[in-house]
């Protein structure tokens, strides 16, 4: 009489999460049993709790990205919306708002409005498109780019990456552009992104083949537009590239993971070193008069 074989594993029953009813999950809080996908773990000392449970438990410890950014989207007005849904938003409400009020060409960044004391230009730039076709390309870039790393960098990081990037590309412009050099739609900050990216992944020994892929696509198409105007608006696309990738594997540098003692701490100041060197480049071309 043969002897029956060993019970088969049971298959995980998959559950909606229940705070995200669209995601299926295999996880359950360890003290309450509730489904919780990735973004609602929260490390206990064995397994994982929901948000609820994990608020009560001193000792659990909430999911990190590898820079040291909470799993999740976390609390407050914006807490719903990731960072592609963020960013692309306002640069969706921007280039419609300029279809009938012309309102981008107080928001991109041209050197000299800037020497005049607009120095808002910086940041915004990042924010226009230019036309529709600019608009859509940069869009779809912006969000595919995202939605493929926020998972590991953290919505906030992200969203710091772009502002700085972008800002960083027309400090550099600024510098060492003449006057009638300008940035616009925003590239430039996507650069930085992927520029980011790459650096975070060459530290962990991963392949960076289609960050390089995307960058050249990118980097192609808007030197097509920038040569439709002009060799002039090519030199600028070009010193914008360079400072926008400079700024952004920066960027990767400073969030790339070390010690959890300090870490959100050293992250916060190396951004902030990182804007006062592009402050710096503006101060040192205001100062010199040369615009």
């Amino acid at each position: 009489m043969s002897q029956p074989g060993p019970a088969a594993a049971p298959e995980p029953t998959f559950r909606p999460c229940y705070r995200h009813p669209d995601r299926a999950t295999g996880i359950g809080c360890q003290r309450c049993g509730r489904p919780i996908c990735g973004e609602c773990m929260v490390e206990a000392s064995v397994g994982f709790q929901c948000p609820q449970c994990g608020r009560r438990d001193p000792g659990a410890r909430t999911a990190r990205t590898r820079t040291g950014a909470p799993l999740g989207l976390g609390s407050g007005p914006l807490a719903a919306y990731s960072a592609a849904a963020v960013l692309v938003g306002i640069k969706v409400v921007v280039g419609l708002a300029d279809l009938f009020s012309g309102v981008e060409s107080l928001l991109v960044s041209v050197n000299a409005l800037v020497a005049r004391g607009e120095v808002w230009r910086l940041v915004t730039h990042s924010f226009t498109s230019g036309s529709l076709l600019h608009l859509v390309i940069n869009a779809l870039f912006l969000f595919l780019i995202c939605r493929s790393i926020e998972a590991e960098v953290g919505r906030w990081r992200i969203i710091a990456t772009y502002l700085l990037s972008g800002f960083g590309s027309a400090c550099v412009l600024f510098a060492l552009g003449p006057a009638y050099a300008g940035l616009g739609g925003g590239f430039t900050a996507v650069l930085g992104l992927l520029a980011m990216n790459a650096v975070l992944k060459v530290r962990r020994g991963e392949d960076v083949r289609p960050e390089l892929i995307f960058l050249a696509i990118l980097v192609a198409f808007n030197l097509l537009l920038g040569g439709i105007s002009g060799p002039g608006a090519v030199a600028g696309q070009l010193l914008g590239i360079l400072g926008g990738a400079a700024f952004g594997a920066g960027t990767g540098v400073v969030l790339s993971r070390g010690p959890r003692e300090g870490r959100t701490r050293r992250q916060v100041l190396g951004l902030l070193g990182l804007t006062l060197v592009g402050a710096l480049l503006v101060a040192g071309r205001m100062g010199a008069g040369a615009l």
